[in-house]
């Protein structure tokens, strides 16, 4: 049973005082000595799937307009070879101006982050896959056409490149757009779908599917992508409802439990109504997944501990 949960601040530290009546994102302040926790909470969480028997980790989506492609392939890479192969690669386009136009890069001109995106993209791969390569984009010239001792290089070669081939790719699905999905299948992009309505992702799984096998990639329904829930925890089904329902403006019908595997080769399925038995999965006593923005403890127990390296083998279940 779940009994601990943490919510991590920008990716980095544990917070405190969550929830509605505690402090806004952008009024709290953390020292450096707090904002490096990143590296002990990556560290308990590397030793935590270890004891579990989880293979990969992972950060979510890196947000490739904010670097340099190649720099990303290379600091990519360098993990790949340090965890014998256990990372995950996730990108993405970015959604706060902040972060992407301060390196000069388009935001606010979403099309033109697209384009720039889908370059970038390209570049990683072509960096991960070829021994040797050459790009002549928009906005890369690879290498760079600059005179050098007197001859002209031609192609170039990502120091270090991952050991492990194919390298694992994961992009969020945010429009399902014909063009997104397009994309996603000819790179052999793996989706990630996260607190959408339950009639959108049915549509968008279809559409997925279908982008890959017009890309020669035959894909069973749901597979290979994940879907992220928004969760309301309690002892049965309706005390969970009844708790989220003041957050949801989701009708009952979308409030439908809802479970997926999400492993590198998943098939998500949807569990059938209440009134039938839940397919075997993990012993929680119930989950409920909802629309509501809930998240937090169980009723009666205490919040959870801010910095504690066990507490991340406590959010698995037992």
């Amino acid at each position: 049973m779940i009994t601990r949960f943490s919510t991590l601040y920008v990716g980095h530290i544990e917070l405190e005082a969550c929830g509605l009546a505690g402090a806004p994102a952008d009024g709290r302040r953390y020292p450096n000595r707090r904002l490096i926790e990143t590296f002990d909470t990556a560290t308990a969480l590397a030793r935590a799937t270890d004891e579990l028997g989880y293979e990969k980790i992972g950060c979510a989506f890196n947000i490739v307009p904010t670097w340099h492609p190649l720099r990303l392939a290379e600091d990519y890479a360098t993990a790949d070879i340090l965890t014998g192969g256990r990372v995950v690669f996730g990108v993405g386009r970015g959604y706060h101006s902040r972060e992407v136009e301060t390196f000069g890069n388009p935001m606010l001109d979403g099309e033109a982050n697209r384009e720039l995106f889908e370059e970038q993209v390209e570049v990683i791969l072509k960096a991960f896959r070829e021994e040797t390569f050459s790009h002549r984009g928009k906005h890369y010239t690879l290498p760079p056409e600059v005179p050098y001792r007197g001859y002209a290089l031609h192609e170039i070669t990502l120091v270090p490149r991952p050991l492990h081939q194919p390298v694992e790719v994961w992009q969020p699905i945010v429009s399902g757009s014909a063009r997104s999905l397009d994309f996603m299948a000819r790179h052999d992009i793996k989706g990630v779908i996260s607190a959408t309505a339950e009639s959108v992702v049915e549509r968008w799984l279809h559409d997925y599917q279908a982008a890959g096998e017009r890309h020669g990639r035959a894909r069973r329904l749901g597979e290979d992508v994940i879907l992220g829930f928004r969760m309301c925890l309690d002892d049965t089904e309706p005390r969970a409802l009844e708790r989220a329902r003041p957050y949801s403006r989701s009708t009952p019908s979308s409030w439908r439990r809802s479970a997926c595997c999400a492993t590198a080769k998943s098939t998500c399925r949807r569990w059938p109504p209440a009134r039938h038995s839940p397919p075997p999965g993990p012993p929680w006593k119930t989950v409920s997944a909802t629309g509501a923005g809930c998240a937090g403890r169980q009723p009666g127990s205490s919040t959870t501990s801010s910095r504690s390296r066990r507490s991340i083998r406590d959010w698995s279940t037992s």
